[in-house]
Order: structure tokens, then C-alpha cells, then sequence
């Protein structure tokens, strides 16, 4: 049985992420997604608005049709 899966080039959080740390987020995104790890990657808040900052993605999580990413900010391009 097949599952749909999403490869992604940039985080869209719609204000759903989780502060863990100073600069480490946890998002959590219902279905599958696949990013590229330990890279620098583009966070927007939507598909529409201006990337608010950038990331790297730590740890990416599948499972029970959900992925969970762990991120850290390296760049803040807006205040919040």
C-alpha cells in the first residue's frame, strides 16, 4: 500500500512551531514530508508571506501520518 510523501525546500510553520531552546523550534506537520537535513533552508510562516528567517534541520521524525521536525534559526530576517 502506497503512502503520499512530499519532498519540501521550505518550512512553512503557519505560527505552529514549538520554542525548545533559544534558537530550536519543533514543528509538527499532519502527513509525510521529506526535507534535506543539516543544510540551510528558507522559514516562512506561509506559502505567501517573505521568509522570516533561516534553518537548518536537525532531526526529521515520520510516523503515525504525521513528520516532526526539529530546527535551529540561523538567521532571523524579521522580528516577531
Amino acid at each position: 500500500m502506497g503512502m503520499p510523501l512530499q519532498l519540501e525546500v521550505e518550512v512553512m510553520t503557519y505560527g505552529e512551531e514549538e520554542r525548545l531552546g533559544e534558537n530550536r523550534f519543533r514543528l509538527v506537520k499532519k502527513g509525510y514530508y521529506l526535507f534535506p537535513l543539516d543544510v540551510p533552508i528558507l522559514i516562512k510562516r506561509t506559502e505567501e508571506d517573505v521568509p522570516v528567517g533561516e534553518g537548518v534541520i536537525e532531526r526529521l521524525e515520520l510516523g503515525e501520518q504525521e513528520t516532526v521536525l526539529y530546527y535551529r534559526l540561523l538567521k532571523l530576517k524579521t522580528t516577531n
